[in-house]
């Protein structure tokens, strides 16, 4: 059944952004939601910008700080990442690396928040996955941190991948 659920939300994703490319409408404005911390939880290290790249470190600085940014599609299943200091947004490259260097929001910039609580949307983001909806054309992939270097990196989307997918806990910053 976890793979019939992977395979749906796949055909979905995927569904999703050609109805967008053949619609008449603009695509959807993001509209800011808050500023948050991505912490690994494995590790304890957070989500940080440095030069566009994405790392992890042992605590939080300016780089660690990102504005979710929501969209109409999908509910408030896809988001937006943009970080606050360099006020770029995650998301993919062309070649399929992950990178903070787009300056307008677009398709290769869409995550999902993947949690499998069902509770509120605070106790859902305190243990997730996120999945960059891009990756993989248009499959997904997840974020994923290497244990040899803590690179941090997009696997694929499948139930398998989905299983060794690594949990993040996104935090609401004050200020």
């Amino acid at each position: 059944s976890d793979n019939m659920l992977v395979k749906a939300q796949l055909v979905t994703r995927r569904a999703d952004r050609l109805i967008q490319n053949k619609s008449w409408k603009a695509a959807p404005t993001p509209i800011f939601s808050r500023f948050v911390t991505i912490r690994h939880v494995t590790t304890g290290k957070y989500l940080a910008v440095v030069q566009g790249d994405l790392y992890l470190l042992p605590q939080v600085k300016q780089s660690c700080i990102f504005g979710v940014w929501t969209t109409s599609r999908q509910g408030s299943r896809i988001v937006g990442l943009k970080n606050k200091s360099s006020d770029r947004w995650v998301g993919q490259s062309l070649f399929g690396s992950l990178v903070c260097t787009a300056s307008s929001f677009g398709r290769r910039d869409e995550w999902e928040v993947d949690s499998d609580e069902k509770d509120s949307e605070e106790k859902r983001w305190n243990r997730t996955r996120l999945l960059c909806a891009s990756a993989g054309w248009g499959a997904g992939g997840y974020l994923t941190v290497r244990s040899s270097d803590f690179a941090v990196l997009l696997s694929g989307a499948t139930a398998k991948k989905k299983k060794k997918a690594h949990f993040w806990c996104i935090q609401e910053r004050n200020d």
